[in-house]
């Protein structure tokens, strides 16, 4: 699990401040806040991790703009850096616990990393970085020459066995970010597959049906989970994948919304449910341990369902061990993680959430601090706008005009 995150001089961020991450952290706040940058600090270091040119500092999508593959399209240095000031230094920080067992690290290691980025003569250069483990901060060879954002070259061992297993450790955190972006492809009539399971079900959920037909045999439960959680939010009464014939790859999804209706293709229902179905089957789908960043998930979804899915993911944060990262607009998700909360059903220490906002042309972040209760101590003013004010305006208006009707 990742265990806090700080970026400095980060797009609209001078410093995020270190921000804590639970098992389950929220995002809220007006638009062009910053949120949706928290999720692409992460992006952006997990696409550089996973880009073949180990000598690349920072991948940030400039090659190949429009490229379905990015996770996220930052262009420039000159673009990502706060105020478009190149003189600037970018600052990453990341601290998570080790889960797979190394020569020097043994699961559960509490790790922190930090890095100080620039650019020099039109290259993104690492000015330093440094590694803390367990509070101790081990010797590190000489950086002569960088990997990535987050390594060097190494010796021989043993004396840099210690600083391979913290790169192969931070690779593997940022391996297990999983990504599901707020616009989800529109629903299809039918479904090509392959046979290949896929990695996850892609930054715009279009392999989410691939998901689904790649876990039959293996692991049933997760589509039915999938049932389940679509008849928990009310919007279908039963769903069936089947191949269009037995020679041919493509398959269709039928749907009965209610018990009596007729049961009809995919795009034949109400936006929501296919815009919400990628985000189900992610979290059904993605292995124990996954990161999951998700983007207005409640997109297309009316308030009850709104609500309802804030259980689903507490459900698959408590029973599948998964680390979720929503960045959301919406105040029915959240009254419902306060309400968990208060029945304890979700322990206040399992949830960080954060209002965003901006203040003299930065972005800031504001952690709600929640009660055992599920109360928010420091609610910020108009946080989903001003709903007293309005009901006292709609009564003086309605008072002005039974007067003038009089």
């Amino acid at each position: 699990m990742i265990t806090n995150l700080r970026a400095e001089n980060f797009k609209s961020w001078k410093d995020t401040g270190d921000l804590r991450l639970a098992p389950l952290t929220g995002l809220f706040g007006t638009n062009s806040s910053g949120k949706s940058s928290i999720l692409q600090v992460l992006l952006m270091m997990k696409q550089t991790a996973e880009h073949r040119d180990p000598k690349r500092v920072l991948k940030l999508g400039e090659d190949f703009p429009g490229d379905e593959r990015l996770y996220v399209e930052l262009r420039s240095f000159r673009d990502l850096i706060h105020g478009h000031q190149e003189s600037s230094q970018l600052g990453l920080g990341i601290s998570w616990e080790s889960e797979t067992p190394g020569v020097w690290l043994p699961p559960g290691t509490r790790i922190q990393f930090e890095a100080t980025i620039s650019e020099a003569e039109k290259q993104i250069v690492v000015r330093g970085f440094s590694y803390v483990v367990d509070g101790r901060k081990p010797p590190m060879t000489d950086l002569e020459s960088s990997l990535h954002f987050y390594g060097a070259q190494l010796g021989s061992p043993p004396q840099d066995a210690e600083l391979f297993d913290l790169q192969y450790s931070l690779e593997e955190r940022l391996r297990a970010i999983l990504y599901l972006g707020p616009l989800r492809t529109e629903p299809q009539a039918s479904y090509l597959w392959s046979g290949s399971p896929p990695i996850d079900v892609g930054r715009r959920g279009e392999f989410a049906i691939q998901a689904l037909l790649a876990m039959r045999g293996k692991n049933d439960r997760v589509e039915q989970q999938v049932v389940e959680w679509l008849k928990k939010l009310d919007l279908i009464s039963s769903m069936h994948l089947s191949p269009i014939s037995e020679k041919r790859e493509d398959y269709e999804v039928r749907v009965k919304q209610t018990p009596v209706s007729a049961e009809v293709l995919l795009p034949d229902v109400g936006f929501g449910v296919s815009q919400i179905l990628p985000v189900l089957v992610l979290c059904a789908y993605a292995e124990e341990g996954s990161i999951l960043l998700l983007e207005q998930p409640e997109m297309h979804l009316h308030p009850s369902a709104q609500s309802e899915l804030a259980d689903v993911i507490i459900d698959a944060v408590r029973k599948r061990k998964l680390q979720i990262i929503v960045e959301s607009h919406s105040e029915h998700f959240l009254r419902r993680l306060q309400l968990r909360i208060a029945k304890e059903e979700l322990l206040a220490k399992d949830a960080a959430l954060y209002f965003c906002h901006m203040e003299n042309g930065e972005s800031k972040a504001e952690l709600l601090r929640l009660t055992e209760d599920g109360y928010i101590k420091n609610w910020p003013p108009n946080f989903f706008g001003d709903e007293m004010g309005d009901i006292v305006a709609m009564t003086e208006a309605s008072i002005g005009r039974r007067r003038r009707d009089k």
